[in-house]
């Protein structure tokens, strides 16, 4: 009967920890969590809790890569952690959706430690910091850690972007050329030497201090996102990690890199065929239309044509990325992203519809999902009446 009553209570006990209050929880995301994440992505200004980063300056105190190592990119774009067990259901929500913020634009992934493996990340619950990560690939056991409000998508996807060897903005080589400091606030950083800028890719556009930074540049009012990996950051780490199959495989290249596989967007009334470019203007950046013969970029803005010959890039698929263009009344989920606003909203690739007399073409644009669809022509931002959205369909 004693063993019996031992067994029943074995067996209750598992049942409890399988399906009961307390049950333990792995220490890696499961793919239930996984599943929520995708459901609940990231995005602009729509957080449950607001981006927090670490007071200006302390995140530096963080350890680069060992001596004797330098920057290093985890293998094969594969980095294996641990997951502490102190995090709530609700936090580990957060941190898969950090997870998969990686995994949705990349072909980085997160995957659980296993004991072959000799270097991990750790992530940490720990109250007395907001978000601490080592910087790039290390040997042995890494940290990443997060406490207090900063239990969030968005101040995650920030530090597991240092442990992805992505370093800040502000310690550009030319940062001084872009953003000044309120040393009210905070004070200068130090900016990176030659050696480790060269090894340390940036986290162009994610970074933000709120009230530290003074933008330089014309039209700038925002420093940071706010919001999940933009554009740049998106292509800088596709780009680090050998991201080329399927839709992760186009590139941005600069017209002076004498770039190939252009993607054509439409045509000149005159037949001319005009590529897809992109810009910078009054803080946006904005695709556009490109005539290679001439290597102008043509973008539309503030109700102008703008043009640009200088720090032009043009759109590349060099990894023959199955694309299509699609006429959509809606914004498609498989649509080609190739700039972003001021405020850190996406914009999107698009061919705008243009009717002189008799004679129709399509010619490249912007999508802009708050304002719409828009191209330039004769000086002028001209809405769109029909619209196609280039799209990726590996």
């Amino acid at each position: 009967m004693e063993k019996l009553l031992v067994f029943v209570f074995s067996f209750a006990a598992i049942l409890q920890l399988a399906f009961g209050v307390g049950a333990l929880k792995p220490n890696y995301i499961t793919e239930e969590e996984f599943a929520f994440a995708r459901k609940n992505p990231i995005r602009v200004n729509n957080f449950t809790a607001p981006l927090e980063l670490p007071p200006y300056g302390t995140e530096g105190q963080v350890p680069h890569p060992r001596p004797g190592f330098g920057p290093r990119f985890w293998t094969n774009g594969q980095v294996p952690y641990t997951l502490d067990p102190t995090f709530t259901d609700s936090q580990r929500e957060q941190v898969a959706i950090a997870l998969n913020t990686y995994h949705e634009a990349t072909c980085i992934r997160f995957i659980p430690k296993e004991g072959h493996h000799t270097s991990w990340v750790d992530i940490l619950h720990d109250p007395t910091v907001c978000g601490v990560a080592h910087v790039c690939m290390n040997n042995g056991a890494q940290f990443a850690k997060f406490g207090g409000t900063c239990v969030n998508p968005g101040t995650m996807v920030h530090e597991l972007g240092h442990t992805l060897c992505m370093g800040h903005e502000q310690t550009r080589l030319d940062r001084d050329n872009w953003i000044g400091f309120n040393t009210a606030i905070c004070q200068p950083h130090g900016i990176d030497n030659p050696d480790f800028d060269r090894g340390l890719h940036k986290l162009y556009d994610y970074v933000s201090y709120s009230g530290c930074f003074q933008p330089k540049q014309p039209g700038v009012t925002k420093c940071g996102s706010g919001g999940p990996l933009a554009v740049l950051d998106i292509e800088v780490l596709n780009e680090m990690y050998g991201c080329n199959s399927g839709c992760q495989g186009y590139r941005y290249v600069n017209k002076n890199n004498n770039p190939s596989s252009l993607v054509q967007a439409g045509t000149e009334f005159n037949g001319e065929p005009l590529y897809s470019c992109r810009a910078y203007h009054q803080g946006d950046i904005i695709p556009g239309k490109y005539h290679q013969g001439r290597g102008e970029c043509h973008v539309a803005w503030g109700g102008g044509e703008h043009s640009k010959f200088d720090n032009i890039e043009v759109l590349t698929n060099p990894n023959g990325a199955n694309f299509i263009w699609v006429n959509a009344v809606n914004l498609p989920s498989n649509a080609v992203r190739g700039g972003r606003t001021n405020e850190r909203e996406t914009i999107y690739v698009i061919q705008c519809q243009l009717q002189s007399g008799d004679q129709t073409v399509w010619m490249p644009g912007k999508f802009i999902p708050s304002t719409g669809a828009y191209t330039s022509y004769g000086g002028q931002e001209i809405r769109c009446a029909a619209v196609q959205f280039l799209a990726c369909n590996n």
